[in-house]
């Protein structure tokens, strides 16, 4: 894998063509900045006997979502394919042993839950289906010790092929969701809210979060000072073929182009400001990731996709508490898909992965600096999945047959040697 430098800043013109720099080596060169811990690992096994099919092709049970850390290790979702699904939530604890706490049985292809921070505990989101169509569950588990789960009101979203949903809470204990949800009637798709008290469960009405005639989908959430912010897609044709552009691959694309945008929220999950376009122009997305930095600002990762040239560009946008924006853009042939995933760390600037079939490439993500961001592959992460990080240690999952390991890694932010060697910037680049 080589050494490969992000390099472009925004506002750059779009017809320059910047060729990638050809640095010398790099003085780092062979170092791991993420390290196993131990061999040790908590097992998910399952007791439920397979299927034909399952014995024939070995297929995996276990479905995770994205974990969250706690203040001694972490905890994930977790779905348990075949027959009735169950849904789990798997806590691991500093020292790496585990526990599972059941969330109930689970109906049609559904994802596993999403988990947010509260207190020693999570809150949490499981998603179902009932005559009705899909239903998201609310739910808190405040001690993985007594297993106890609280359960919250039911959301429904009818029957909806989407299922793309958001779950934040801020740091003074303001809970909000937002989803899609379709309006067959115009072809169109729209956001909606809902907040709660993560300590009662108490929720709110769900309201419309998309202005009227908007065509958006896609949710993300992240929590900043005094709110949250947006981040989702915008369609300007109205009446599109909702559902369309599920064709494998990511040179195939049905659906028309999207717009980006980020929107701040308030606590309330109400619009506090001016809605901000990401990239611009409408485009096709194949990935997306975003995350809050230290510094406040919001970064959106992006893939695009398509057979253009601009797809095979990893776009890292930053936007700043003052409403600046800016944006970098990867360019390695090598990235393969590189689907963008963030992997938040509490008091830390978050790392961002780009993932492609036969390993894993990291970038550090620094909030300011001389306009370089170093990708460099991690080896130790070459078939393993992060799940979720603390300034100590990192969670992971890794296949075994038809269970799942969850093991603790070590991963610090640079590298022993310190990277002299890195080549200076382009001279039109600014700092991020």
């Amino acid at each position: 894998f080589p050494y490969t430098t992000l390099f472009r800043s925004e506002p750059a013109n779009p017809d320059e063509k910047v060729e990638p720099l050809d640095p010398p080596e790099p003085a780092w060169k062979g170092q791991k900045r993420c390290v196993l811990t131990t061999d040790a690992a908590f097992t998910l096994r399952s007791d439920r006997k397979p299927t034909g099919d399952e014995e024939e092709n070995e297929l995996l049970r276990f479905e995770l979502g994205q974990g969250v850390a706690l203040a001694d290790g972490f905890a994930v979702g977790v779905i348990e394919s075949g027959g009735v699904s169950q849904a789990r939530v798997a806590f691991v604890d500093g020292r790496g042993a585990g526990t599972v706490v059941e969330g109930g049985a689970v109906h049609g292809d559904v994802n596993p839950p999403r988990l947010a921070r509260f207190g020693t505990g999570v809150v949490g989101l499981v998603e179902d289906s009932d005559a009705s169509g899909r239903v998201y569950r609310l739910f808190r588990i405040g001690d993985a010790a007594t297993k106890q789960v609280d359960k919250g009101p039911d959301f429904a979203d009818g029957r909806d092929e989407s299922a793309a949903v958001a779950l934040a809470i801020t740091a003074q204990g303001k809970g909000l969701i937002v989803w899609d949800r379709e309006e067959k009637s115009r072809a169109t798709s729209e956001l909606v809210r809902v907040t709660f008290d993560p300590q009662t469960l108490r929720a709110g009405k769900i309201e419309r979060l998309s202005a009227a005639g908007r065509d958006e989908e896609a949710p993300l959430l992240v929590t900043r000072p005094g709110g949250f912010y947006l981040v989702a897609q915008s369609f300007e044709k109205l009446g599109r073929d909702i559902g369309a552009g599920q064709a494998e691959g990511l040179g195939v694309v049905e659906e028309p182009p999207a717009h980006l945008f980020a929107q701040p929220l308030d606590e309330e999950g109400r619009p506090s400001g001016a809605r901000i376009e990401l990239i611009s122009g409408a485009h096709h997305v194949a990935g997306i990731d975003a995350a809050r930095d230290v510094d406040d600002s919001l970064l959106v990762a992006v893939r695009l996709a398509g057979s253009s040239e601009e797809s095979r560009h990893l776009r890292l946008v930053r936007l700043r508490p003052d409403g600046s924006k800016s944006e970098r853009v990867f360019d390695s042939d090598e990235l393969g898909l590189g689907i963008p995933l963030f992997v938040a760390i509490e008091g830390a600037a978050p790392w961002l992965l780009a993932r492609e079939p036969s390993g894993a490439f990291w970038a550090s993500v620094v909030p300011s600096g001389d306009g370089q961001l170093v990708l460099e592959p991690e080896f130790e992460l070459a078939h393993r999945e992060p799940l979720a990080a603390s300034p100590t240690s990192w969670l992971v999952f890794e296949p075994r047959g038809r269970d799942v390991d969850l093991k603790k890694i070590t991963c610090k932010a640079s590298f022993a040697t310190p990277p002299a060697a890195v080549p200076p910037a382009p001279a039109s680049a600014a700092p991020s």
